[in-house]
This record gives C-alpha cells, structure tokens and sequence, in this order.
C-alpha cells in the first residue's frame, strides 16, 4: 500500500459509498488548506490506482452532483456490503432462507473491521459492525433452538458471549442450555462473568429472580 494513507483512504472510499469532498477532507486533513489536502486527495488517489493495478489514468473515484463515489466501470465486491446485506435480509426472512443468510453472514464476519486503523471513523464502523455480528450470533442460535439442534445452538450463544458478557437474557439462554445439555460448569462460569460485568456498570437493571434461580439449580446439579 506504499503506506497507511491510501490503505485507509481506500477503505474509507468503500465504506461510506458517497461523500462529499468537505467529509473527505475533514475526516483526513482538517488542518490543511484546501488546495494542499485536494493536491494530497488526489496523489494519494493515483497511489491507490497503482496498487490495484487500473488502467492509465483510470481513478478509482468519480464526481457527480457534489458526491464522490467509486467510478461506475468498476467491479467491486465489498465483504462488508455483503455483511450488511445480509444482516438486512436475516430479519427480513424465516425458514430456511433466513437460516442461510444468517449462517453466511456469519461466516463472513473473520476478524474486526480494520483493527489496526484507529481513526475515528473506523473505530465506530467496527464498534456498529460488531454490533451486529453479536445481533447476528443470537438470532442463529435463536434459530438452531428452533431447529432443535441444541448443540449448535449452544456454541453459538457462546461465541455471542464472548463478545459480550453483560446480556442477562444470553446469559440465560446460554445457562438453560447448559442445564439441558449436562454441562452445568459452563452455565455457573457464564453467570459469574455476568455478575463481574454488572458490577462494572452500577445503572445496568439487576438480573432477574429466575436467573438467579437457574445459578442457584446449576450449582446443586455440579454439586458445589
């Protein structure tokens, strides 16, 4: 990438589809007079359509009505579009077609939207997109309950959890399976790690009597 600028300025082209040069300008070079940040757009421009090997001349941007967009000739397939798609049509669909969209988007989603990028426009794509993988995680597990296919149910309620350990209602979810699937350690170590989020966050809503309940029965089942 000849550096992190034409990496970053790539990704952001992609992501945010249209934009005007003012967006452009104030999330890269807010500090620039204009002539030098359009002179740097534009070299960083040319660096880019080196890397992905366009035509002569070909710029990977083109300007219509006050927007830049991603010049029309080119083919682009997008994994995060693809992600967004999906997640869309998850909750749109039942069945089957929505087990598939559900379990492709999942499959999707490898790692953290540009981890190494801190700039504050990435930061918050990845918290939104996280988001929604999280959303995505439950509603395929919610779907493999109704499936009754526990066990895939149960993973993935757990890689939700992973993600974040402050849900009551997975930590639930994720307990009553536990108490079904005789794996009742697991549910106990989900609840403490509830109890250990909640006391991060005092205003969280305290966690429900049948919760509490579950935790108490887990524990007489593994014996402690």
């Amino acid at each position: 990438w000849s550096g992190s600028l034409p990496r970053t300025l790539f990704f952001f082209l992609m992501d945010r589809g249209l934009m005007t040069r003012a967006e452009i300008f104030e999330t890269f070079w807010p500090d620039m007079k204009i002539v030098d940040a359009t002179n740097v757009f534009h070299v960083t421009k040319r660096k880019i359509a080196e890397v992905l090997k366009l035509k002569a001349g070909q710029s990977i941007t083109q300007f219509d009505s006050g927007y830049y967009h991603i010049a029309g000739e080119l083919q682009v397939a997008y994994d995060v579009n693809q992600f967004t798609e999906l997640y869309t049509r998850a909750q749109m669909m039942d069945g089957e077609e929505a087990l598939d969209a559900l379990e492709s988007a999942v499959a999707l989603y490898r790692a953290d939207f540009l981890s190494g990028i801190d700039m504050a426009w990435a930061v918050a794509r990845r918290a939104e997109l996280r988001t929604m993988f999280a959303e995505l995680l439950v509603l395929l597990a919610q779907r493999y309950t109704a499936m009754n296919e526990p066990i895939k149910a149960y993973g993935t309620y757990l890689r939700a959890a992973a993600r974040d350990a402050a849900q009551p209602e997975l930590a639930h979810a994720i307990m009553s399976l536990s108490r079904d699937l005789k794996t009742q350690r697991d549910g106990i170590h989900i609840y403490e790690r509830l109890i250990a989020e909640q006391r991060k966050h005092p205003q969280a809503a305290p966690i429900d009597s049948r919760t509490v309940a579950l935790y108490e029965q887990l524990r007489t089942e593994a014996g402690m």
